[in-house]
């Protein structure tokens, strides 16, 4: 198609069929439109071999892509399992809105790579469970784009997925190529009472230059918010709470620099099953401020019961740079570290 042509669908319902090999294909055109969708009672199954033209509604070399009212509800039908919902790759504007997967087994369903600007708002994920036992894929994954907005989550009461996987590295044609001024936010995002099998896996993890994180409810989730190479890094008016995880029964970072602020957010009743009740820090060279409205109590660990600090380069601080006492109290640590647990030397 030419760059010049618009493309408009709406009012697609699609109801009990197999679509393992059928592709909605969009290329080379200037704006495409997709209003009111939706799908119930559908078989498609994941292909490891399948590439990114190949999934349900693919996008490539696009300027402009608006989603909007997409449903699946697969009504709990156990023999049924989708994969391969939306892929996009080489994308100016990207814009999701009202998007509800509910009832599923679902496996993999969106991928957004080399976008410029990417926007999902009002996303429902409800009562999913994964259709393999790949514990390591996420259904939603972020490579390699500029910015990216998500708000008004709601995700709960799903089974064994890990929902949002961000990075700003990539490869192209056998080259590898890294952003260095990439910016994620997340505004009014609640997800709870998410199962998962394993321990050691985050249900959220993002690797971006500029962070923020405003309005987040994480709370009775098996698996933490992961957040790493960050350059600077903003959560506010948030509440993290009964939340378990093996390193960072809440929130952990890693190798992030420059700034991390955190305002007005409570970290309670969460358990690391080694380190870090609240809190796991690795390898963090960033000035930490958190202000006076931050609590971090209650919380359980073998090492740091609240926070855990594991630089183990000596050229990274070995200490929180703040007075903590007021903020991080009344937490349990096992072996050592009862609010603060730092990296223990040799002497």
């Amino acid at each position: 198609m030419d760059k010049r042509f618009n493309v408009i669908f709406e009012n697609i319902q699609i109801n009990k069929l197999i679509v393992d090999n059928n592709t909605f294909q969009f290329l080379n055109v200037n704006r495409v439109t997709l209003n009111n969708k939706y799908l119930t009672n559908l078989q498609r199954k994941y292909n490891q071999n399948s590439t990114r033209a190949e999934w349900f509604f693919s996008f490539q070399n696009v300027n402009e892509v608006n989603i909007s009212n997409l449903i699946l509800d697969n009504s709990n039908q156990q023999s049924l399992s989708f994969s391969s919902m939306i892929s996009a790759s080489n994308v100016k504007d990207f814009i999701i809105s009202n998007l509800t997967f509910q009832n599923s087994n679902i496996f993999y369903l969106i991928e957004i790579f080399k976008v410029q600007n990417f926007e999902i708002r009002d996303l429902q994920i409800i009562n999913c469970q994964q259709a393999t036992t790949n514990m390591n894929t996420y259904i939603l994954s972020i490579i390699g784009v500029a910015s990216s907005t998500f708000s008004n989550i709601f995700i709960t009461q799903n089974s064994n997925l890990l929902f949002i996987y961000e990075t700003s590295k990539f490869r192209e044609n056998g080259t590898s190529y890294f952003l260095e001024t990439d910016n994620f936010q997340i505004n009014n995002f609640q997800i709870s009472q998410n199962v998962l099998y394993l321990s050691n896996s985050s249900q959220v993890s993002v690797q971006s230059s500029f962070c923020s994180f405003n309005n987040i409810t994480y709370q009775n989730n098996q698996g933490n918010f992961f957040i790493t190479l960050s350059q600077s890094l903003l959560i506010q008016n948030s509440l993290f709470q009964h939340n378990t995880g093996l390193n960072g029964g809440a929130l952990a970072l890693s190798q992030c620099s420059n700034l991390i602020l955190i305002k007005n957010t409570i970290f309670q009743f969460n358990q690391a099953f080694a380190s870090g009740g609240a809190i796991y820090l690795e390898n963090v060279g960033a000035q930490i401020q958190m202000d006076n409205f931050v609590k971090i109590n209650q919380n359980q660990a073998l090492i740091g019961g609240g926070v855990r600090l594991f630089n183990n380069q000596p050229n990274l601080p070995q200490s929180l740079n703040f007075n903590y006492k007021s903020i991080i109290f009344d937490n349990n640590a096992q072996l050592f570290g009862k609010n603060v647990g730092r990296f223990l030397k040799r002497q």
